[in-house]
């Protein structure tokens, strides 16, 4: 079932590899017609990359709701210096301001599950913006095409998006109003 949440937070795996492709823009016209951000953190991560007008920077800390979430979940995920405070950020800013949070770490958002805060991968989203009507499966499956080749790490090889997302239930699920595989 569709999230019914104002914005998506990304971390910055997906991110990443679409800057690589140079299809960053292209992204934003797959995914759910929302708000879409990425915490301060995570833009860091992105090591200067320019975002595109889709996607917005918010600063972390901002509310004190903010800090005291983010302390938690740099506690929860286990966060050092150099691992996991992009995702701790994005789940905090997340819980704070009802957003989906999006993270392709699995450990992540396993442990974002255990605690009560459902967290969901990039294919899920992409999956979001077909049932959207913001694309096709055709079309979307070119662009995971284009990530795979930018070497970016998912569950099935070139041309394999349509045949996994099926098997999976991220695209059958819209018609059924179940959400199979929540956390993906």
């Amino acid at each position: 079932m569709t999230e019914q949440r104002s914005a998506y937070c990304w971390d910055a795996t997906l991110l990443i590899h679409a800057e690589r492709a140079d299809r960053l823009d292209v992204l934003g016209s797959l995914l759910p017609p929302c708000r879409h951000v990425v915490p301060d953190i995570v833009h860091r991560e992105l090591l200067g990359m320019t975002l595109p007008v889709w996607i917005g920077t918010m600063t972390l800390g901002d509310d004190l709701r903010e800090l005291r979430a983010f302390s938690r979940w740099l506690s929860v995920t286990g966060a050092t210096e150099d691992r996991h405070r992009g995702e701790a950020a994005v789940l905090a800013w997340s819980e704070v301001h009802r957003a989906v949070p999006i993270i392709d770490d699995a450990g992540a958002r396993r442990v974002a599950g255990r605690h009560g805060f459902p967290a969901h991968g990039s294919l899920w989203a992409l999956t979001e913006g077909i049932a959207a009507g913001r694309a096709t499966v055709g079309v979307v499956s070119a662009f995971c095409d284009e990530m795979l080749r930018h070497d970016i790490r998912w569950p099935f090889g070139l041309g394999g998006f349509a045949s996994w997302a099926h098997k999976a239930g991220l695209l059958s699920r819209h018609d059924s109003g179940q959400d199979p595989l929540p956390g993906v």
